[in-house]
C-alpha cells in the first residue's frame, strides 16, 4: 500500500520512530531473560530502521511529499504507532504536550490512509 505523506506527517512519523528506538534495549531484555520480548523488540527496530531509510535519517524533512510503499510486513509498525498515538491523545490534557498531540493526529492520518483509504478527520 503506497502512502503519500506531507512534511508534517513525515516529521511526526520520524519523532514516533525516535521515541520507539528510545525504548528499553535488547541487551537489557536479554539480561532479564526476556528472550521473546527481545525478539519482538528486534522486529520493531527492523521496521523502524526500514521506515527511517524511506523517510530519511534527519529530524526535519526536506521535501514537501514523501511516498512510502508499506508491505504487509510493515503494516504492524503503523498499528503500533496508531496505538501509541491514541494513548498520547487520551492521556494528555490540552496544552500538556501540544507537539505530541499534534504528532499523534498526523500519525492517525497516515494510519487512516492505509487502513481506511482516507484521511483522518482533522478535528
Amino acid at each position: 500500500m503506497k502512502v503519500v505523506m506531507d512534511r508534517d506527517q513525515r516529521d511526526a512519523m520520524y519523532r514516533f520512530i525516535v521515541c520507539d528506538l528510545d525504548s528499553k534495549s535488547i541487551a537489557t531484555l536479554l539480561r532479564e531473560g526476556k528472550v521473546s520480548d527481545a525478539r519482538t523488540l528486534r522486529r520493531h527496530f527492523e521496521h523502524d530502521m526500514w521506515l527511517l531509510d524511506e523517510l530519511g535519517w534527519i529530524a526535519n524533512g526536506l521535501h514537501e511529499r514523501y511516498e512510502v510503499e508499506f508491505s504487509d510486513g510493515h503494516l504492524s509498525l503503523l498499528v503500533r504507532f496508531r496505538l501509541a498515538a491514541e494513548a498520547v491523545i487520551s492521556e494528555s490534557e490540552m496544552g500538556d504536550n501540544e507537539q505530541a498531540i499534534i504528532d499523534s493526529l498526523y500519525v492517525s492520518q497516515v494510519y487512516c490512509q492505509v487502513f481506511d483509504g482516507s484521511e483522518a478527520d482533522d478535528n
